[in-house]
């Protein structure tokens, strides 16, 4: 494993700035950009200047990837290969000669993330051939749970444990079904659904929806427990991370995208962590959930901590991605919280709260989209909104934190100043309002006040 990915991350970010400012546009930037949910390049500088080196290395198989005929890329790439391959040429050198004296063919394993990316692997091979003349390659993905063991052999390399790790690890962590989950079963006002009258059909499922909020209020105490932790969590330079697979994901990470603008709040405080990335949001990836281990890499590659609040979402509250995620954010200390749908589950590793909502069976056989995904929204509005409140993110019930990104949200900027103003038997006319917040990039806070001391003087 070379090691090397943030450097050749920071590489790609300079060659984007740069290509920006020659020719006003950014193929690369603009993949950088969708990858970490960014919008600006100062927020990519802000975030550059923060990032660890596990999340500043992540973002170079996704770019690589999508700009895979991009030569200036490719070259940042093998320039990087072969300074590491100078520095290890005495030790190759060494197994190449052992190789031959044995007459045995070297086998060489790729471990480490970078390798990951097909287009970093066919890189490296092609310049460590370059040096090694008859060698067999193998990639091995690495195994987040700790050193991974392999044997060598005059087949090559065999990767006898990975597949038994992670059957291991979700035997020993994943929740035991005391019954078919409520999930999978079948409403029985709903069994002849295709042959039902449409306005039967919207009945129904209305129906269904309006029992959401009740069966959610059964759990109020253990929402206001999880809300006080992730408040606490965020005053003390924590973060919220909410990890799902599927519909699950794609609403977790709509929470903490919208959180951004409605708040001011770096898209790094507040995450959505979807199984399968960026890929996800847009394509079915469902098959992605099931790996325990790329859950727990998750984890080690945003550097979870105790500052953390950590919560998993499953409507079946099974899935491996997100248990593996709770699992190693547990070991690392974070609040954990399992969100999930399905009441019939036998712990066998506990989270430190369990918010577990039987909703009763979906309309549509398995569709957890349905009144699951209304839950699960319901329930994240409520943590991220209420959070972001405690953390003085609004006065009164004003947006008085939004970034005014577009006209409807400027217009929104100076009714809230209007407001503020209403609020303190003071009066200012639209067009007044809309002038200072121009003077002020439209931040409502700051306006307010100077207008606030002005009128003192």
């Amino acid at each position: 494993d070379p090691g090397s990915g943030h450097k050749i991350a920071l590489k790609f970010i300079r060659f984007a700035l740069n290509e920006l400012k020659l020719k006003g546009k950014s193929k690369t930037l603009t993949s950088i950009l969708k990858y970490l949910s960014l919008d600006s390049t100062e927020e990519l500088i802000e975030w550059s200047l923060s990032a660890d080196i596990s999340r500043m290395s992540s973002i170079v198989n996704f770019i690589l990837d999508e700009n895979i005929d991009d030569c200036s890329l490719l070259g940042i790439v093998e320039k990087s290969v072969a300074r590491y391959l100078k520095d290890l040429l005495l030790l190759i050198t060494k197994l190449e000669e052992d190789a031959k004296a044995s007459s045995s063919l070297l086998s060489v394993a790729l471990i480490g993330t970078l390798f990951e990316s097909r287009v970093y692997r066919d890189i490296f091979i092609s310049k460590l051939s370059n040096y090694i003349s008859n060698a067999k390659f193998c990639f091995i993905k690495r195994d987040s749970c700790g050193t991974l063991e392999y044997v060598v052999d005059q087949d090559g390399i065999k990767d006898k444990n990975i597949l038994n790790i992670s059957r291991d690890l979700e035997a020993k962590i994943i929740p035991i079904s005391t019954r078919l989950a409520v999930t999978e079963s079948r409403n029985n006002k709903s069994t002849h659904l295709d042959t039902m009258q449409l306005e039967e059909i919207v009945d129904l499922m209305l129906t269904e929806e309006n029992g959401i909020h009740k069966k959610i209020t059964l759990f109020k105490q253990q929402l206001v427990l999880l809300i006080e932790n992730v408040c606490e969590a965020l005053n003390n330079g924590g973060r919220l991370l909410y990890i799902g697979a599927g519909t699950s994901g794609r609403l977790c990470v709509l929470d903490a995208s919208e959180c951004k603008h409605t708040f001011n709040v770096s898209s790094e405080k507040i995450q959505g962590v979807i199984a399968g990335g960026v890929h996800a949001l847009y394509n079915p990836a469902e098959d992605a959930e099931d790996c325990i281990l790329e859950g727990i890499a998750a984890m080690r590659v945003r550097s979870v901590n105790k500052n953390d609040v950590v919560i998993g979402v499953t409507a079946c509250g099974k899935t491996p991605f997100v248990w593996g995620s709770l699992y190693e954010a547990k070991k690392r200390r974070a609040f954990t919280c399992l969100l999930a749908f399905n009441p019939f589950l036998e712990m066998q590793v506990y989270p430190d709260l369990v918010i577990n909502i039987n909703l009763g069976p979906e309309v549509l056989t398995g569709s957890t989209r349905l009144k699951c995904g209304s839950a699960t929204k319901i329930i994240l509005n409520m943590i991220s909104t209420i959070a972001m409140v405690r953390n003085g993110k609004c006065v009164g019930n004003l947006m008085s934190d939004v970034i005014a990104v577009n006209d409807k949200l400027k217009e929104r900027a100076v009714r809230i100043l209007q407001n503020l103003y209403t609020d303190r038997n003071k009066c200012i006319s639209f067009e007044e309002a809309k002038f200072f917040l121009e003077q002020n990039n439209y931040n409502i806070k700051l306006t307010f006040g100077k207008l606030m001391m002005k009128f003192q003087q």
